[in-house]
């Protein structure tokens, strides 16, 4: 760089998958440098290679909070469908079934 001039890099970047984890590939694509000293434009900058790739990325776990529904019945022993509500989905992620919700039986008992 010569003194004064500002240089600006610009580009593409994209992970190689969208899971979650550490030391993820990473790619720049298309990369390269604009310069300027104040209000003049300075050409002649330029970026060798135009892309690159490296296992330095981290995409952290996005937060996924499930809640039960209440299902209640007198004196049956009928099979009920629980509902639950889902919030931290992201994209198209969706959670189609749960198991191992926590249960809670009430019972009563007639004299």
């Amino acid at each position: 760089m010569v003194d004064g001039d500002t240089v600006v890099l610009g580009g593409t970047g994209s992970f190689a998958d969208p899971n979650a984890g550490t030391a993820k590939s990473v790619t720049a694509t298309g990369i390269t440098a604009s310069g300027t000293n104040g209000a003049a434009t300075v050409y002649g900058y330029q970026v060798s290679p135009a892309s690159v790739s490296a296992s330095i990325g981290t995409i952290t776990p996005a937060l996924l909070t499930v809640s039960g529904g209440t299902t209640s019945s007198t004196y049956t022993a009928a099979s009920h469908t629980n509902t639950f509500t889902t919030s931290g989905l992201l994209g198209g992620d969706s959670v189609t079934g749960v198991t191992g919700l926590g249960q809670r039986h009430q019972y009563r008992y007639l004299r």
